[in-house]
């Protein structure tokens, strides 16, 4: 009888059977399975049974998303401004012909605009005028703005550049 060979003591064994590992992930990343332990005959008197070291087995490794922190914008000092609210108005130059012709010549000599409605006021024709004031029978000066002025010819509002 041919006595059983024994690992050395400081080596730790244990007996492989392949297994499935089911993955946490619904979309893992490729992993290989360890290759299928050849076939052979059940372990019996006077045969050596297949064993692994435990460090030479894969161990599965599950990814997990990396999580990025971004820097928080800075908060602005000032708020923003708000959007030109007379954008949208036409130009004087866009008003139909027969408005255009309609409405006077006219000059501005002096633009004056202040965060103050009251500190408003605008020069034609060496006239001074203040918002709401009524510049003809038709035409009401609606709003002085820092860059323009807003007209109303009867029921069409436009935009008067100050240069």
């Amino acid at each position: 009888m041919v006595p059983n060979p024994t690992p050395p003591p400081e080596a730790r064994v244990a007996v492989v059977t392949p297994q499935a590992v089911p993955a946490p992930d619904p979309d893992p990343l490729p992993v290989r399975a360890p290759p299928a332990p050849p076939a052979t005959k059940p372990a019996g008197p006077g045969t050596v049974a297949q064993v692994a070291l435990l460090s030479d087995l894969p161990v599965p490794v599950e990814v997990k998303p990396a999580v990025v922190m971004l820097p928080q914008d800075p908060v602005p000092l000032e708020p923003e401004p708000d959007p030109d609210p007379y954008a949208h108005l036409p130009l004087l130059r866009q008003l139909p012909y027969d408005i255009q012709t309609a409405i006077p010549e006219m000059r501005i000599t002096v633009h004056v605009y202040g965060a103050e409605p009251r500190s408003r006021f605008v020069m034609i024709q060496h006239k001074k005028y203040r918002e709401g004031d009524r510049l003809s029978d038709d035409l009401i000066l609606d709003a002085i703005a820092p860059g323009g002025l807003v007209l109303r010819y009867r029921d069409t509002a436009f935009w008067m550049d100050s240069q």
